[in-house]
């Protein structure tokens, strides 16, 4: 086929392909897609739509306007689980896939068997005969993952002071440090000898188990160093102390090693990681996974590779703990939607940043303005999880690291302390506490030990849902309630009494000052309450925290909170939330939240970092989630270069709709692509 456009000729192979641009990429792989159907081209397109996600598409449409599509992307692919024609043989099924990328002209990777999958570099003209095949489920970039650390030039505040904010001191003088525990952090990896307890090391990336970088080796000290030294009043106070511990000192750590000597590395590596961790289990008794990184929403948290490894080692029976990312301020516009994955699947654990302000009072804490906000991107789920301390942390430092050489003034000055600000470092934070947790109750599966942090977190007073999520963790508070319940629980059924009425009391004390726990837990996309909290009014967010009938607990008050003290169905072992909520009391915050001025249409904008939406979200979903009480607005400036209309997408370079894609200086109908050359 040739056609002439504005005097233009287009002779672009495609392999025989189809370049197909409608909506339906944020879907997840059904039957529909898994199944092999040629009855009409329809069908065809249909399922070769859903099977690319936008970002590999957004790849694609600029290898076609710039007549280069030749070349090769970096991509993950993610196969049928019961395909009749693969061999049913591990080692045979990963030779023929090789084989098959090779065919293609591609470059065959690492094999994920964790979501049955596989990484490869793979043609652009390829793809879309990729995507036929019956076998293919979803093709996905194989994203850059990035450590969420952010340099901020001021004092660091002292390296105890998150153990004592967090309440993390009294767990540890109540006798809870983390032992027995084992924790996995998937970063830069480790250095020795920095008061880490190291059990075992992995690279992923070809560079050597060293870290190089130095983000790892400071996350690990959050979690749980243990460095002895001689304190000089001089030092004491000013980032500076020779000794230091982590929030739980006697946890054991592993060290995973999946993005590389400059900080970052690719989606493939990490999911190399989890897979490693799911295979290694029982090996190791692994416990939680840390993942201070991440990448962007780039699709739905069902199909994204990313995240359903994280959803598979949960699944598996570990806990997962990940960076919620810094992506709350953009351009000075704060931004909603920029929670990372894999923390945007809703079994996993996402955590957002908290400024101390300098403090070990609570008081006076504050959500960092660069800690990514909810919902999430694109299915509009309640996230973050947790916030935790995550500015002017200080941690263990690496003298040669790439880190310290590039910020030598957040150095200690006997070079043994950085302090570093990010989510990265509240992801740590939470995942050190949740090591605490685990110390006082090994019988918590993975639900029931989630919901504890959940619902011993302090909520915030000014800071909104999607800003906090459950609130402010409480290490005290946690360690706590795990210690009173049953140590046996793993045992028990849904409606057994698991904690004695008057075991504890739901309220803790931390740097003198008196906290109430949240005792309410949202997740995914259900707001549950304990009995004492009614279920028939509305949360209110916004300007201060409003628990419908909340009370506000004295000394003499008997604690009789059903919603923890009675196993529920979804703590029960083998549950997963999966974005939804078993609760008899359930509330969809889409349609019980309220909120107030603090959510400005002038002064926010949403997530895109070229991420390209279609009709399959809704505009008018996202409005009954954000639309403000007296205002109707029309269309919102999403970026400098992106204007979102209720059925049109448009940016310097793309003009989407149903039928038609636009460039600058021509204009290409997706029926006429299908053919394979473009005229």
């Amino acid at each position: 086929m040739s056609r002439t456009k504005t005097g233009k000729k287009w002779k672009i192979r495609l392999a025989g392909s189809a370049v197909i641009f409608l909506a339906g990429f944020f879907g997840a792989p059904d039957a529909a897609a898994q199944a092999p159907s040629r009855s009409t081209p329809e069908d065809r397109i249909g399922r070769i739509e859903r099977r690319l996600s936008p970002e590999v598409v957004e790849d694609l449409v600029a290898g076609v306007l710039s007549r280069n599509t030749r070349r090769t992307i970096p991509v993950i692919v993610q196969f049928r689980s019961d395909s009749p024609t693969a061999s049913s043989d591990s080692g045979l099924r990963l030779l023929e896939r090789e084989r098959l990328v090779e065919s293609m002209g591609g470059n065959p990777g690492q094999d994920l068997s964790i979501i049955e999958g596989m990484a490869m570099e793979i043609p652009l003209e390829r793809l879309i005969d990729l995507a036929d095949l019956d076998d293919v489920v979803r093709i996905s970039s194989d994203a850059i993952v990035t450590g969420d650390t952010l340099p901020v030039f001021e004092d660091a505040t002292s390296p105890s002071s998150i153990v004592v904010t967090t309440g993390a001191d009294q767990a540890q003088k109540a006798g809870a440090t983390g032992k027995d525990v084992t924790i996995a952090v998937i970063d830069t990896g480790f250095r020795d000898g920095y008061g880490l307890k190291i059990v075992a090391a992995e690279d992923f990336t070809n560079t050597g188990k060293r870290d190089r970088y130095g983000h790892g080796t400071h996350v690990a000290g959050i979690i749980g160093a243990d460095v002895k030294g001689n304190d000089s009043d001089d030092d004491k106070g000013k980032g500076n102390d020779s000794s230091f511990s982590g929030i739980a000192p006697d946890v054991r750590l592993i060290s995973l090693k999946a993005l590389g000597d400059k900080g970052f590395g690719r989606t493939s590596d990490v999911i190399a990681a989890f897979n490693w961790c799911v295979k290694n289990k029982k090996k190791y008794r692994l416990d939680a996974i840390n993942l201070s990184a991440g990448h962007g929403p780039k699709e739905s948290y069902l199909t994204d590779p990313l995240s359903r490894a994280a959803q598979h080692a949960v699944e598996a029976g570990i806990l997962v703990v990940a960076s919620a990312g810094n992506n709350g301020f953009l351009q000075g516009h704060l931004v909603i939607g920029g929670i990372n994955s894999p923390a945007f699947n809703p079994l996993v654990i996402a955590v957002g940043a908290t400024n101390s302000n300098g403090t070990a009072r609570r008081s006076d804490d504050t959500v960092a303005k660069f800690s990514s906000r909810g919902p999430s991107f694109p299915n509009l789920l309640a996230k973050p999880d947790l916030v935790a301390p995550g500015v002017k942390i200080t941690s263990l430092n690496v003298p040669d690291s790439v880190l310290a050489k590039s910020f030598p003034a957040l150095v200690s000055k006997d070079k043994k302390f950085i302090t570093l600000s990010g989510a990265s470092m509240s992801t740590a934070v939470v995942t050190g506490a949740m090591a605490l947790v685990l110390d006082e109750n090994s019988a918590l599966n993975t639900n029931l030990a989630r919901a504890v942090l959940m619902y011993t977190a302090q909520k915030m007073t000014a800071p909104n849902l999607l800003e906090q999520g459950n609130g402010l963790v409480n290490a005290e508070g946690a360690a706590r309630l795990a210690d009173a319940i049953s140590k046996n629980v793993d045992r028990a059924r849904p409606g057994e009494r698991i904690i004695r009425i008057g075991a504890t009391k739901p309220v803790s004390y931390i740097a003198g000052e008196r906290i109430l726990w949240g005792m309410a837990m949202v997740a995914g996309n259900a707001i549950v309450y304990g009995q004492h909290i009614s279920h028939l009014a509305p949360a209110v967010w916004g300007n201060g925290v409003n628990w419908a009938n909340q009370i506000l607990w004295t000394d003499q008050i008997l604690w009789s909170d059903a919603l923890i003290q009675v196993l529920q169905p979804t703590f029960a072992a083998g549950s997963t939330w999966g974005g939804k909520l078993a609760w008899s009391n359930q509330i969809l915050w889409s349609q019980q939240i309220l909120w107030t001025d603090q959510i400005l249409w002038t002064d926010q904008i949403l997530w895109t970092d070229q991420i390209l939406w279609t009709d399959q979200i809704l505009w008018t979903d996202l409005l009954k989630i954000l639309k403000l009480e007296g205002l109707t607005p029309h269309q919102i400036l999403w970026s400098d270069q992106i204007l979102w209309s209720d059925q049109i997408l448009w940016t310097d370079q793309i003009l989407w709709s149903d039928q038609i894609l636009w460039s600058d200086q021509d204009q290409i109908l997706w029926t006429d692509i299908i053919t394979g050359n473009l005229g």
